[in-house]
């Protein structure tokens, strides 16, 4: 079933969104976690750090916030071995290969089912970037799980590659939302081992926007998740703002 965004040049599929007939995937489900504090009969907004995709969670009030529609560009040939999405833009990792098995150093460190990840962001590189480039983006999305692990935004448009742990909090290298297990940082894969599948499929994505985006604002308690990222992204998609965008993808705990 179609719908309509407002205007002609956005249409919404179950598989996808077209702006300007160019296909851009869509991850679901972002997901938050929200607690009931009897002492002080409030609800507060909380973390759960252990197994947070884990169904069996007490005390709590679970609620999945559905994100409707994100503007992540699917790669559209992800056995690709550089991560080429069919533009120019294209995107490499000294970390892990495409389609390979991500390694420990990029797994989250309190992984009790995986012990020994030292919880770092991976190495990523990209060329074929448009002169008129102003900004980039990048996301690491589980796709098995619907789960956000890292976003970084307003990456300065001369850079081309970021190290390894550059998703630290407080990084230089770009302004970072609050992941999906509620820190202002890259957090690794973490599957959970009694839930199927087991291996998880991760793409990290880069793109390329013609604008800066503002500042994702803070409102009192309320720290920006995933969803006001790709809310922001969304807006950008539809005044045509994303130039390109490539994507790489890992496994874990392998394929």
């Amino acid at each position: 079933m179609k719908e309509q965004l407002g205007t002609d040049k956005v249409k919404v599929y179950a598989d996808g969104v077209f702006v300007d007939e160019q296909k851009y995937w869509i991850p679901f489900r972002a997901r938050t976690l929200l607690c009931v504090s009897r002492p002080k009969l409030g609800i507060n907004q909380q973390t759960v750090k252990e197994d947070p995709m884990s169904p069996n969670v007490s005390r709590c009030l679970c609620a999945f916030m559905v994100l409707a529609l994100v503007p992540a560009v699917w790669a559209q040939d992800q056995s690709s071995k550089d991560g080429n999405n069919g533009h120019g833009l294209r995107i490499s990792s000294a970390t892990f290969n495409n389609n390979g098995t991500i390694p420990y150093s990029m797994v989250w460190n309190q992984c009790s089912a995986y012990p020994g990840g030292l919880d770092q962001s991976p190495q990523l590189s990209w060329t074929g970037a448009r002169g008129n480039t102003r900004s980039f983006i990048v996301v690491m999305y589980d796709v098995t799980a619907s789960f956000t692990h890292w976003g970084m935004y307003n990456i300065a448009s001369t850079t081309t590659s970021l190290p390894q742990n550059a998703g630290v909090v407080g990084s230089t290298y770009g302004t970072q939302i609050y992941n999906d297990f509620g820190d202002p940082s890259y957090d690794g894969p973490c599957p959970p081992t009694t839930m199927t599948p087991l291996s998880h499929q991760y793409v990290v994505t880069v793109y390329a926007l013609k604008i800066v985006l503002p500042t994702i604002p803070t409102h009192g308690d309320f720290v920006p998740f995933p969803e006001a990222l790709y809310q922001a992204m969304i807006a950008a998609a539809r005044n045509g703002d994303i130039l390109d965008s490539a994507s790489i993808t890992g496994y874990f705990p392998g394929n």
